[in-house]
């Protein structure tokens, strides 16, 4: 897995914030922010910003009040799985930002425990 990359499968991946810049599109610009990537039936990827300290609220959100709090942050992205024929919903989203939020946890604390800064490829 890439160092940009806190979870990925072949429809979902959690990164960090990434470079919009064409050419710089796998540079972190931030470590604090993070994107949902969601890859629809035709192969095309779409990316949803999960603004710092929202990746892990969602985490920690309960299954029963996840997909409330994903439609407060991006209103309509229920509808959008659906509409993208990606065959994917919230729990599926649950799964891939619990997961990522435990890989940044680990990658945070390795870095407190080695003095290292957070670095990108």
């Amino acid at each position: 897995m890439k160092t940009n990359t806190l979870y990925e499968d072949s429809q979902i991946r959690v990164t960090y914030l990434l470079s919009p810049e064409t050419g710089k599109e796998e540079d972190i610009i931030s470590a604090e922010d993070h994107e949902l990537w969601v890859k629809e039936r035709r192969g095309e990827w779409n990316r949803y910003m999960i603004g710092r300290g929202i990746l892990k609220e969602l985490a920690r959100t309960s299954r029963e009040d996840r997909g409330r709090k994903l439609e407060t942050i991006h209103p309509g992205i229920r509808i959008e799985l659906e509409l993208l024929g990606t065959g994917l919903n919230i729990d599926s989203l649950g799964v891939a930002i619990s997961q990522a939020y435990i890989e940044d946890e680990e990658r945070s604390e390795g870095s407190r425990r080695t003095g290292a800064p957070f670095q990108s490829d």
